[in-house]
């Protein structure tokens, strides 16, 4: 079932990619365009869809680029005939089953609701402790940035003779606050830049940082909630958004298998021997 998920997944980009190529070829009105190929025309509405969909930070001037280099490659791809080759028909024909079952599923998992509640959570967690040790050493910590300094240094003043929730709500309404982190669970290698991978490596628990800067007019306190060690199971409080997605990951699935034993028992199906 985890392999067909994946398989999903990957010809639904797949096709995304095929449409967003397509889509954007329609020939427009040379105004009110925001790039062109040749005759092609990328207007101003597909370009707020390609914004849209775009699940990367793109610069409009990148996601022009790619537009354009799409173009002129399918362009050149029609020129020689590539949509006219049977595997590019048989891919696409498999390609839009694939997508239509991923959209399928996309609207039947949103009607069912997949729901957990926090016992749920804790038995799962209990029952698969395994399935969560950590293959590196992991820092539990508290960050927060601020764009004044002085703020920054007030605030580590502050949280030295109190704890982490009561400071923060002390100066939650502090604009020069960038950025809160709150008992948050992160591999060495995930945290950037590299002298704050430093400074939470040498911190013992509970310690507080020195106000820091690593870039212009950005001040930063850290304090280390707790070190978790390669191979040992963080506890649930750390984790607890990550195992209620694998919980509702696994009630999908199953939601799923029942669903198409539902439908083997309501479609006329046939499976020769092929021996």
């Amino acid at each position: 079932m985890k392999r067909s998920i994946k398989i999903i997944n990957k010809y639904f980009v797949f096709l995304t990619i095929l449409v967003t190529i397509g889509g954007c070829s329609k020939e427009s009105p040379k105004k009110n365009y925001i790039a062109r190929v040749n005759n092609n025309y990328l207007t101003a509405d597909e370009f707020n869809s390609l914004v849209d969909s775009s699940k990367q930070n793109l610069y409009k001037n990148e996601i022009i680029r790619n537009w354009v280099n799409k173009e002129l490659l399918y362009q050149k791809a029609l020129k020689d005939g590539i949509t006219n080759n049977k595997n590019f028909e048989r891919i696409l024909a498999d390609t839009k089953k694939e997508l239509a079952v991923s959209m399928y599923l996309d609207n039947l998992y949103s009607k069912e609701k997949v729901t957990t509640v926090e016992s749920e959570i804790e038995e799962y967690y209990s029952q698969n402790k395994n399935d969560f040790k950590l293959f590196y050493d992991a820092y539990v910590v508290n960050i927060i940035d601020f764009r004044n300094e002085d703020n920054a240094i007030k605030f580590r003043g502050a949280l030295l003779g109190s704890n982490w929730n009561k400071t923060v709500n002390v100066y939650k309404g502090d604009s020069s606050i960038l950025d809160i982190t709150s008992n948050r669970l992160y591999y060495g290698y995930e945290l950037e830049p590299t002298s704050l991978t430093r400074i939470v490596k040498e911190l013992n628990q509970d310690e507080i940082s020195i106000v820091f800067s690593d870039y212009k007019d950005i001040y930063t306190v850290v304090q280390l909630v707790q070190k978790i060690k390669k191979g040992n199971v963080p506890p649930l409080g750390f984790i607890k958004e990550l195992v209620k997605r694998r919980l509702e990951a696994q009630k999908k699935e199953e939601f799923l298998k029942n669903y198409i034993k539902e439908l083997y028992s309501n479609n006329d199906i046939e499976v020769k021997n092929q021996e």
